[in-house]
């Protein structure tokens, strides 16, 4: 069996250091588009898959907004968190959800596993306020 693609690997077929390889992987606006695309063919080439979660545990932020809801079943917080979730991907986030059934016990264990899996501003939405828990500055 042969050993999994690395960043290196896909540099080196590039033509580019590792640097600009994970600048392209990060979706940086800084990498010229002749660059960028030697680099994807490179990715596409070589196989490599971007291990996200490893790349989360070298990483402050993680690009991940948590989002808990206190009853999913509300076609009024489904649809707020729907509008949430469009807002943070336009800036480049993935929204994770939690459901928390309008129970408190719940909704703080979410918040403390989203904080602990490097999820940003872990949020809560309950009645008809937003009340921001861990939040952390986003742009």
């Amino acid at each position: 069996m042969s050993k999994r693609p690395t960043i290196i690997d896909v540099a080196k077929a590039a033509g580019v250091s590792k640097s600009t390889v994970l600048l392209v992987l990060q979706n940086r606006s800084s990498v010229k588009a002749e660059t960028r695309t030697q680099v994807m063919q490179a990715i596409k080439d070589t196989r490599y898959v971007y291990n996200r979660a490893a790349a989360n545990l070298r990483s402050v932020g993680a690009g991940l907004v948590g989002l808990i809801i206190n009853d999913l079943r509300n076609p009024y917080y489904t649809g707020l968190a729907t509008s949430v979730q469009m807002k943070f991907a336009e800036r480049g986030y993935a929204t994770v959800i939690g459901n928390s059934d309008e129970d408190p016990k719940l909704q703080e264990q979410l918040i403390t596993s989203m904080i602990e899996h490097g999820v940003l501003a872990p949020s809560t939405i309950w009645w008809r306020s937003v009340c921001l828990r861990g939040l952390h500055r986003l742009e």
